[in-house]
């Protein structure tokens, strides 16, 4: 079977513009991404992904220099596993499942395998939600997880309490390794993960769950403003874009955390100021 690697050349660019090009790069049809000093490398399955996550980074304006290459051999797609580690925030550990570690006996223990396609959950957009995650009471509530990913964030809300977590994302791979990761965490009886965006979805939730880029928060603002019945929880942004994002969600933050250039928000929405 042929595969393709973008080989990005980013010696030249600002590491916020890095930063900025992963949160592209995640938003293709991509295996994964090894990030070096030098160079990022970036695995696709067809060609034609390839070319059109080329021409996202082309017209992005960033000072880096890309080149498609096609490889028969795909053993590279999974050498990011060889790095990967466990992680704390704060009262949550999170383990690769293939790497062996004892969980400090102060905290709760959380087992991901991503698969190919979504990393190990350790970005910092994904620490800061935990962080920010924990502020909150959520025994017996619900929550909405937008864009789950490899669903670590809507494991952890099970594990702290949520009665019931409704996960979603546009990619098909995403809902498999959130159910997969959630019979293995012993939460499938609470997390149900499928297909959909969030203007699919009906009713509200005491906590909606959004780590996404700015972009993607500017869109879904007044939607996750509509199902948010207590807070929402939003990262993927930049530090410089926390004013424009809570603008856009009709919300005020109670709480921030922050790492980095990366920043999340703990944002709670005032119903007596217009809201639905």
């Amino acid at each position: 079977m042929t595969d393709w690697q973008l080989i990005i050349d980013w010696r030249a660019a600002a590491e916020s513009d890095r930063e900025l090009l992963i949160g592209e790069l995640w938003c293709h049809d991509i295996y994964g991404i090894e990030e070096r000093d030098e160079v990022a490398i970036v695995g696709f399955m067809s060609e034609v992904a390839a070319r059109a996550a080329a021409g996202a980074i082309d017209a992005s304006a960033i000072a880096v220099t890309v080149t498609i290459v096609e490889v028969v051999d795909d053993a590279y797609l999974d050498e990011w596993r060889t790095f990967a580690r466990p992680w704390r925030a704060d009262r949550l550990f999170i383990r690769p499942s293939w790497v062996d570690a004892v969980a400090p006996p102060d905290t709760i223990e959380i087992v991901i395998d991503p698969e190919r396609s979504f990393g190990s959950g350790a970005h910092a957009s994904t620490r800061l939600a935990l962080e920010l995650l924990q502020l909150i009471d959520l025994n017996g509530r619900t929550v909405l997880d937008v864009g789950c990913g490899s669903g670590v964030l809507a494991i952890a809300a099970a594990a702290l309490g949520a009665a019931r977590v409704d996960a979603i994302d546009i990619d098909s791979g995403a809902v498999h390794a959130t159910m997969t990761n959630a019979r293995r965490n012993k939460f499938d009886d609470r997390i149900h993960a499928r297909v959909a965006t969030i203007d699919g979805v009906d009713g509200r939730f005491d906590v909606v769950l959004a780590n996404v880029l700015s972009s993607v928060h500017r869109e879904i603002g007044a939607d996750v403003r509509s199902r948010a019945w207590l807070f929402a929880i939003a990262a993927g942004m930049l530090d410089g874009q926390a004013g424009e994002i809570e603008s856009a969600y009709g919300a005020t933050t109670v709480a921030s955390r922050a790492h980095d250039q990366w920043i999340g928000l703990l944002l709670q929405v005032d119903r007596a100021n217009g809201g639905p």
